[in-house]
This record gives structure tokens, sequence and C-alpha cells, in this order.
């Protein structure tokens, strides 16, 4: 992983409400935690027309939304940077500790839970891996907004993707199976020397 300039905690919030509010799987969700402002206007616009005030609306709907996974990584202060990976290191990241992963990845990889994936296995009482064959069907990067996320202990890793782990498992696909992929991936890095007392950390 290369690890580039450090960011604002808010760029990061910015970047995974984006990603909410323009996924068809958690888009209505997300909007049904805006109370302040008209969400269908969150819903019908591109995140890079939102005004200063839509940003802020739909970021703080995005920690409602997700607080189980971002309340205690943002309690634990970590430092924030921009990175990006390579293909080659998609199958290498870790996805969240959490059982209906844990079952398809006992090693705690994402390549191992995208090739469980790929060959039929479901994601028991989630909906995860039908999402992920539902995006790998029609995906388009050009469409795709925000960036994935991860949260180490040290810039060295182990890296546990807390933001973007359907788009990062599809990657992870194609460049397993020869599909065109980008030569590089840019992501959002949060490190702390105290991650592994989040819950979703486990021990990868």
């Amino acid at each position: 992983m290369k690890i580039g300039e450090t960011v604002e905690e808010e760029t990061v919030i910015s970047s995974f409400a984006e990603a909410e509010f323009t996924s068809p799987r958690h888009r209505s969700k997300v909007a049904s935690c805006v109370s302040s402002i008209d969400p269908g206007r969150l819903l019908k616009s591109d995140p890079s027309v939102w005004s200063a005030r839509d940003r802020r609306v739909a970021a703080d709907a995005v920690r409602r939304y997700r607080g189980p996974i971002l309340e205690q990584i943002l309690s634990l202060k970590p430092a924030w940077y921009e990175a990006a990976i390579t293909p080659e290191e998609l199958p290498s990241l870790c996805p969240i500790s959490f059982r209906p992963f844990d079952v398809l990845d006992p090693d705690r990889r994402l390549g191992t839970l995208v090739a469980a994936m790929d060959a039929g296995q479901e994601t028991p009482g989630d909906g995860f891996s039908a999402g992920y064959r539902a995006l790998r069907s029609v995906f388009d990067l050009r469409k795709v907004r925000g960036k994935p996320s991860v949260f180490a202990t040290g810039r060295f890793g182990p890296f546990v993707v807390f933001e973007g782990l359907t788009r990062l498992a599809v990657l992870a696909s194609r460049s397993a199976h020869g599909e065109p992929v980008p030569e590089t991936i840019s992501l959002y890095l949060g490190v702390s020397s105290r991650a592994s007392e989040w819950r979703f950390f486990g021990t990868p």
C-alpha cells in the first residue's frame, strides 16, 4: 500500500456518504436518517453538485446509519491518509470480523471470501453475497462515488475494510479472472495504535 497525504476526518465521512447515497443497496436506508432537508434532493443529485449543507446533512445521516461500524472507529481518533493499492494487494485485505464473513473466510482475507462467493457460497443470514453478485454483474467504476476505507494499527497493516467492501470484492474477483481493473485503487486509511479495540477488527 502506498500512503500519501493526511486528510481530515470529515473528508473520509463525506466520501462514505457519497458511496451510501448512491448505493442501490443502502441509499433508501441512509436517506431515512435525514430529517433536516428533503432526502430526495440527496438521492436525485450527483454528490458532485451537493451544496456544503447537503454534504453536512449527508455526513450526519451516515454517522447515524453506520453508527455500529463508525462510532467506535472515530472514538479511537485515528490519523487519516490518502492511500492507494494495486490489484495484486486486494486479496490480502481483511473483511471485518463478522460471522457471515468468517464462515467463508476463516483466514480473514478478501481473496478467500471472494473465491467462496464466486464458487456459489452464500454469506449465511446476511445479504452481502447477493449484493456482491448484483453489483458484479453491472459494475461500472465510472459510476461509483466515494472511496473505500480501511483501518489499521500501523502503516503496514493488516488493513481491515470498513467501507467499500463490495466494490473491492468485485475488483478482486475481476482481477482474479483476468478481467480489466485499474492499475491502482484509491483508498482512505485510518491508523490508530488502538485499532484492535474496535469490535469488528478481530485478529487478522
